[in-house]
């Protein structure tokens, strides 16, 4: 009985190796003919007899494609049962005489690419012709005219040439109707509109509907429960859109228990909190505010709005505001006033408006040297843009896709501070120095789902400020848990830095929209930080773990992390516990 077993397993798993024996594909063709077929023949071996007639069933079909109507094949006998041998008669291949515009106006001829000189005694190419097609339908469905068809006419063949006629029919022009919200009144059908950009009364376009998924996407307090309905009648369409809508508004604050640098042994407690209000009047709004205490007499404030299509266009208005008090040294403000427009259905371009100005405060706001101290009064005026693009599955906690963000600035920079030239006399002089400076962000995000429950998040950042004169208080900040974990928050001062974010997470409820998750992180930096004379160059990193726990209350987080750079050993005296609490409504 074993011996049988054996013999069975033999031949299942080594024996049975004939089941996979490949078939050929021969082609019995004179030279001339073999040379023209060899570049339709993907392959000479399959695994099957079914897989071998399909590849010459589709040399014939990619042959009428290419001008060669008559093509045929024909079998042969074959004495080797693993062999297939045809014969194919590929025939001669016609030619257009020409193709006429036909009833194409001027307009769909340049939107369709028609033109006499590519049909003009030119190899007929299926594929030019469908494409010219094509592009008419596409300009027609996205101009009021989902209807329309396209057909030849007046077709004459004389030996292998093809003469024809283009015949366009638009059907009815048809315009968009009501834009029908169905699920929640927790949003207005006029901001949807706007922002959709389909107007009730407008002309209908096939392109705004088919965006209408991915921009909702966008939109976190918004869920697409089903598809969008599109329902014609009497030349109107009618959209229905199944909505739900999600709870995103939030307040949240984190707890930092870290060690206090000017206390041995003793523990300082900093914190955070934030307000965000989305969807505010029920048309898109949204607001937000940031206040933390990084250390005993520092505090930072960020103020955002944002108003989206203004007076029911593409254009959106915003305004920031952020405060930096950095302990007794000095003040940093930022005021900036932006329009932006959305282009597709991801797509954002800003231009904004900048003013920056960083004020000494205390005993810094003179020195004693008689060249330019490492702080001083600075203030710039200028500009930028900023170009976004967000292709992301979903906006609130993303599992696949990439957002993209660039922005440049630059503006006219005035510098003052006081010296004292001469110490017996006691002589001020307040400086005054003016100069341009430039500057340049990028902020690039990936996510991937490597199963049906581990995530990879990785995001690159990176910045640079062009400037001959720079001063301490001017410089970027990093540190924290929001930007390089394992250090205090805006620990690090930097004129040009990268910054890399890895993140493996494990989600323990992967359906869930917003699911708990135990993740471990690695952070790298480079920073370059360059000011009146100093250089230096410093590569920190990050490393812990921690877990996020989604609850209907909202969202609780604790993170645990080590950092190491040359001023901090990795050391776990020096590791940092975060606390955070979101509370979703």
């Amino acid at each position: 009985m074993r011996a049988l077993v054996l013999v069975i397993m033999y031949w299942l798993f080594v024996g049975s190796g004939a089941t996979y024996a490949q078939w050929q594909l021969r082609i019995e063709n004179s030279e001339p003919d073999k040379e023209l077929l060899r570049s339709y023949l993907p392959s000479v071996e399959y695994a099957s007899l079914v897989e071998v007639q399909q590849a010459v069933d589709t040399i014939i079909i990619t042959l009428q494609r290419t001008g060669y109507f008559q093509a045929y094949v024909q079998p042969l006998p074959t004495t080797d049962s693993l062999i297939y041998r045809v014969r194919i008669h590929p025939g001669s291949p016609f030619r257009w005489a020409y193709l006429q515009s036909g009833n194409l106006d001027p307009i769909m001829q340049a939107q369709s690419g028609y033109r006499d000189e590519l049909f003009l005694q030119q190899p007929f190419q299926y594929d030019d012709f469908q494409q010219l097609v094509e592009n008419c339908l596409n300009y027609s469905e996205n101009h009021g005219y989902p209807f329309a068809s396209v057909r030849l006419k007046d077709v004459k063949i004389e030996g292998q040439e093809i003469s024809a006629a283009l015949d366009y029919q638009s059907g009815s022009l048809i315009h968009f109707g009501e834009l029908n919200v169905v699920g929640t009144e927790r949003v207005n059908p006029e901001f949807l509109e706007a922002y959709l950009g389909i107007r009730t009364g407008s002309v209908y376009s096939e392109k705004k509907v088919a965006q209408i998924t991915s921009r909702l996407q966008l939109l976190p307090y918004l869920l697409l429960e089903g598809p969008v309905e599109t329902r014609f009648q009497n030349e109107v369409a009618n959209l229905y859109l199944p909505l739900s809508y999600q709870p995103t508004n939030q307040i949240d604050g984190i707890l930092s228990v870290l060690p206090d640098a000017g206390r041995d042994g003793e523990l300082l407690l900093t914190g955070e909190l934030n307000i965000l209000l989305r969807n505010l009047g029920r048309t898109g709004k949204t607001f937000s505010l940031n206040w933390q205490r990084l250390q005993v007499a520092s505090q930072q404030l960020a103020i955002t709005y944002d108003h989206p299509n203004l007076l029911r266009s593409p254009l959106g208005i915003g305004f920031n505001f952020s405060l930096l008090k950095e302990d007794t040294l000095f003040l940093n403000r930022n005021v900036n006033l932006n329009v932006s427009y959305v282009s597709g259905s991801s797509q954002r371009i800003t231009a904004f408006g900048d003013w920056r100005s960083s004020r000494l405060t205390g005993e810094n706001s003179f020195t004693t040297e008689t060249v330019a101290p490492p702080l001083a009064d600075v203030s710039i005026q200028g500009g930028g843009l900023r170009y976004e693009w967000n292709q992301v599955d979903r906006l609130l906690f993303p599992r696949r896709g990439y957002s993209l963000s660039i922005s440049g600035r630059g503006g006219r920079k005035s510098v003052s501070f006081w010296t004292q030239e001469d110490a017996q006399n006691d002589l001020l002089t307040y400086q005054t120095v003016e100069s341009d400076q430039w500057a340049g962000e990028l902020s690039f995000a990936q996510y991937y789902m490597l199963g049906s429950s581990v995530g990879l998040f990785h995001r690159l950042r990176g910045a640079g400020l062009l400037d001959e004169q720079l001063f301490l208080n001017e410089l970027y900040r990093l540190g924290g848990i929001k930007s390089l974990r394992g250090f205090n928050d805006n620990w690090f001062f930097a004129s040009q830095f990268a910054l890399s974010n890895l993140e493996l997470r494990w989600l323990l409820e992967p359906e869930s929209a917003i699911p708990s998750y135990l993740f471990a992180f690695y952070d790298q930096a480079w920073l370059r930080e360059e000011y009146q004379g100093y250089r230096g160059v410093d590569v920190p990193l990050g490393i812990g773990a921690g877990i996020s726990v989604s609850t209907s209350a909202g969202l609780f987080s604790l993170v645990y992390a080590l950092g190491k750079s040359q001023d901090q050993e990795l050391n776990f005296s020096t590791s940092k516990v975060h606390f955070g609490y979101i509370s979703r409504f």
